[in-house]
């Protein structure tokens, strides 16, 4: 029983950490656009992303549950803001097709 409970718990923590990895990194493209452009939202920008969590908590008011992700979410939110970038959900096998990994 204990380690069926000890189990689940890594479960959990590896989802967690798989959702933290991925607003991070989409903090770092946010962050380069926001340095490397004289005008960040110009031109348009497109993001896409095989995570659906991400795409709706940003762009479709899903909530964050999660309060260690509640600070990401808010970064990333006000960075697509000042660049105006759209987030864009595409299926993972059709980014395995695109980029082959």
């Amino acid at each position: 029983m204990v380690d069926s409970r000890l189990k689940e718990g890594e479960r959990h923590r590896s989802k967690q950490l798989h959702k933290e990895c991925g607003c991070k990194v989409l903090l770092a493209l946010l962050g380069k656009l926001l340095r490397n452009r004289a005008d960040p939202q110009r031109p348009p920008t497109n993001i896409y992303t095989d995570s659906q969590l991400v795409v709706g908590q940003l762009m479709q008011g899903f909530g964050v549950k999660a309060n260690s992700l509640m600070v990401l979410h808010n970064e990333a939110a006000l960075g697509l803001r000042k660049t105006e970038a759209k987030l864009i959900w595409v299926p993972r096998h059709q980014i395995v097709e695109k980029v082959g990994h």
